[in-house]
């Protein structure tokens, strides 16, 4: 995707925009290890701001290096969201961040 090749705010916002209408979520972000890069659906108004901070959720993914499921657990700032499903990604590095998946309904 030619999205990769310059890396800023507007792709990141246009990746997770293909992501979550191809996977039907109900928003969508990508997170490094400190902060929410980009975020786009439900309460978009809310992590669209400089400098977000990750919540303890995406932290525990993070330090564990291991996929999160909120289901039906939400809590933070998401008030139209109801889960959630953290998944870190890495490289020959270690951890680099996490893309986020949300849902208005609980998980079955």
């Amino acid at each position: 995707m030619h999205y990769f090749r310059n890396i800023n705010n507007e792709a990141l916002r246009k990746i997770c925009t293909i992501i979550k209408e191809h996977i039907h979520a109900d928003a969508f972000s990508i997170t490094d290890k400190l902060h929410v890069l980009a975020y786009v659906g439900i309460d978009e108004a809310l992590y669209n701001v400089e400098n977000k901070e990750i919540n303890y959720s995406t932290k525990d993914a993070l330090l564990k290096n291991e996929i999160l499921i909120n289901n039906d657990t939400l809590k933070n700032d998401h008030r139209n969201l109801k889960s959630s499903i953290i998944i870190p990604f890495d490289d020959r590095n270690g951890v680099k961040g996490t893309l986020k998946i949300y849902f208005n309904t609980a998980l079955c």
